[in-house]
């Protein structure tokens, strides 16, 4: 009897442990599952995100072709920006489709995309010979409508708690297809085609090899001259050099960083401490005084403000050279100036030393008037000045720059002097 009581005692505690090891193991698998779950959940809402936002950014980015495209009165000019509408509505049809559609918005977003790509696959390839501004600017409030509606469905899953796994557990209810319209592939090719292009210059920057060696100290009293200052001793600066090569110095004084390379004779970037909190000089005052600085630190180029964006305190101007009265928008040099004391608060030279070199400049084909029978005749055009600038292939193109105001907007329009295209359209609100 006693070893009988003593097998089954063992047996009772043989299953008890069984029992816990069990219950231990199911315990450890349904968390392990729910920790995989919301893991999931996790990466699904982040994935969620980040293609709502990337399709709100590509819809605002086609009201931006549309309303470029309300400018242009030419049937290539606005072939070029249906064929980046048609590119811009695939794209967003590849966001919409890792997105359930759980709502009525998204479904018509769906529609949209796809009467869109077709629209702007037959105006990109086959254009019917005519603008019909109408219909562009029947696209433009089409694109504005979906935009607002796809911001307010964003806005209302951002403002809840439960995101957007619980919204929409189930697979999604459709998935877009990402194959092209039925288009040959002669279409597609010609909508992915980069254009010819006229062969650049042979003619080249001198050899750093052969540049002329330059002191460090002409460089420093380049600085001081940025800060308003004549008599910056070597002695007063704290030399540095960087693993790639590239070398400058920190005045001690004035907590200003400046960098050269040791084989050029100009600044490559400067930057101040210094914080402007009043306003002494006007635009107009604090422009001419950059333009001194230029003109006197990298003389024999000719400078000319591109553009200018005001701030409270301070101004940033985008100045380039010219060549034989073509401006040279590559070799930019970016400064940003004080409108309490007039000094340069940054400066960056890197594209102009970089780019700056002997043109063999374009000619002209396009005369005026052929140019402005392309541009909308509501709008009040003035002529610029011609710029060589790159095109969206990263090719420079000489352009004719036109200036207009449309609704408290300046317009800009750079047209190429050589094929006729419209290589650029810019707007900003005029401020004052």
């Amino acid at each position: 009897m006693g070893e009988t009581a003593y097998h089954l005692k063992r047996l009772r505690y043989s299953n008890l442990v069984l029992f816990v090891m069990f219950g231990l193991a199911v315990w450890y698998a349904a968390w392990l599952a729910q920790s995989q779950h919301q893991t999931v959940k996790a990466q699904s809402d982040v994935s969620y995100q980040r293609a709502f936002f990337h399709l709100n950014d590509m819809l605002s980015r086609t009201q931006d072709e549309f309303e470029n495209m309300e400018l242009i009165h030419s049937t290539n000019g606005q072939k070029r920006y249906w064929a980046h509408v048609w590119r811009l509505s695939q794209m967003a049809q590849q966001d919409l489709a890792v997105l359930p559609l759980i709502n009525q918005p998204m479904e018509q977003t769906q529609r949209f995309l796809h009467d869109l790509q077709t629209e702007a696959y037959k105006q990109a390839i086959h254009p019917n010979g005519k603008v019909v501004n109408s219909k562009v600017h029947d696209w433009y409030h089409k694109t504005k409508a979906i935009r607002i509606a796809m911001e307010n469905v964003q806005a209302n899953l951002w403002s809840g708690n439960d995101g957007w796994s619980e919204l929409d557990q189930s697979e999604p209810k459709s998935k877009l297809s990402l194959a092209l319209l039925d288009a040959d592939q002669s279409g597609i090719q010609m909508l992915n085609a980069k254009p010819s292009a006229s062969p650049k210059s042979t003619v080249r920057p001198t050899s750093n090899a052969t540049r002329k060696q330059v002191s460090t100290t002409r460089l420093i009293h380049d600085a001081a001259y940025f800060m308003g200052k004549f008599n910056v001793s070597r002695s007063e600066s704290s030399p540095w050099t960087r693993t790639d090569g590239e070398s400058g110095c920190t005045l001690n004084d004035s907590k200003i960083r400046i960098s050269f390379d040791q084989t050029c004779q100009h600044i490559r970037t400067f930057s101040s401490d210094y914080e402007p909190n009043k306003v002494n000089f006007s635009d107009n005052e604090l422009k001419m005084r950059v333009l001194k600085m230029m003109n006197a630190v990298y003389p024999n180029n000719g400078w000319h403000i591109e553009k200018m964006q005001p701030n409270h305190h301070w101004i940033t101007f985008r100045l380039v050279p010219d060549q034989d009265g073509i401006w040279l928008a590559s070799d930019r040099i970016v400064v940003r100036a004080s409108l309490d004391d007039g000094s340069v608060l940054s400066l960056d030279a890197s594209a102009y030393l970089e780019n700056h070199h002997q043109r063999k400049l374009p000619g002209v084909l396009w005369d005026q008037s052929a140019m402005q029978e392309m541009l909308d005749p509501q709008v009040d055009w003035t002529i610029g000045y011609d710029i060589l600038r790159e095109n969206e292939f990263g090719d420079e193109v000489r352009c004719l720059r036109w200036f207009g105001d449309l609704d408290g907007k300046q317009v800009q329009v750079d047209i190429n002097t050589t094929s006729g295209e419209v290589e650029g359209i810019d707007r900003w609100t005029t401020s004052g």
